[in-house]
């Protein structure tokens, strides 16, 4: 019976620490190239969120008018939601709604106006609500029909 009492070379198993070292140190530098990238992943996805908020408040709004048969309003505020007020402001501090000051009215049919006093005048304004991301410095616009459903949410270039 041969026993085998000398361990070469060849028989240990494992990592010495010069290999340990030089792959935390490829690992590190994988990771200090990607995290650029992650950041921006974030602030997109911020911004897509946003948008998507600010769309389903709409569609609520809409909802809400046509149950109620009343007038609705939509306001780019802080507030507690009522039945005939809704508030809707940004949920991340890298996103501002560019043109959305005044307030959206959804009637008893649903359908859709937002106006700008001036001086005494109303004057009905488009349905176009811009949201800008600082970081990013990108910007998505949802498009909101006269029907009060929002049509389209779109990417609308730089901010």
């Amino acid at each position: 019976m041969k026993n085998k009492v000398y361990l070469g070379l060849q028989d240990m198993k494992g990592f010495t620490l010069i290999e340990l070292m030089i792959t935390i140190g490829v690992l590190a530098i994988i990771a200090t190239m990607a995290i650029p990238s992650f950041s921006n992943l974030v602030a997109k996805q911020r911004l897509d969120a946003s948008a998507r908020a600010i769309a389903q408040v709409f569609g609520d709004a809409r909802a809400q008018a046509a149950t109620l048969r009343r007038v609705v309003t939509v306001t780019p505020t802080i507030g507690t939601n009522t039945e005939v007020v809704f508030h809707w402001s940004p949920k991340y501090e890298d996103i501002e709604l560019i043109n959305g000051t005044q307030s959206v009215l959804f009637n008893e049919n649903g359908l859709a106006r937002r106006i700008n006093i001036v001086a005494g005048v109303e004057t009905e304004i488009p349905l176009n609500f811009q949201l800008c991301s600082t970081s990013l410095k990108q910007s998505k616009t949802v498009v909101l029909s006269r029907t009060g459903v929002v049509e389209a949410i779109r990417d609308s270039g730089a901010c």
